[in-house]
């Protein structure tokens, strides 16, 4: 009987009481999350941020676009320091930062913001990693 009691198996059964006292702490542990998720949810905010900017455009509300477009800038920016700090900054999403400083440029211009629209464009030009 000595391989049961080691591999967790008892004569009697545990408590209902007991066993739902041993379910949350095994929740608990599964609720903390990497890194790379908690990179994952906040290129997820970027990108609700991005399509909130292209909604404002398309109402006309060119003000919160901009507003939007500079908040999802700013986001991308952090998550970039953020990998650049952790080391894995090969792993950043360049169609996500293409996509930022694209739509940035095109709302400053919808703005007519032309010279921060041609820097942003510039920045996409200048890197060759962009598609």
């Amino acid at each position: 009987m000595k391989s049961n009691a080691s591999a967790g198996f008892k004569s009697k059964p545990a408590p209902e009481g007991v066993l739902a006292q041993q379910q949350p702490a095994i929740i608990e542990e599964k609720k903390e999350k990497s890194e790379e998720e908690n990179f994952k949810e906040m290129e997820e905010e970027v990108h609700r941020l991005l399509e909130q900017s292209a909604t404002f455009k398309v109402k006309k509300n060119l003000n919160e676009a901009l507003l939007k477009a500079k908040e999802a800038a700013s986001k991308e920016k952090k998550i970039r320091q953020l990998r650049e700090a952790k080391g894995t900054l090969d792993q950043v999403n360049i169609d996500l930062t293409f996509y930022v400083f694209y739509n940035l440029a095109n709302i400053y211009h919808a703005n007519g913001l032309h010279t921060e629209a041609l820097n942003s464009y510039t920045i996409i030009l200048k890197n060759k990693q962009y598609p």
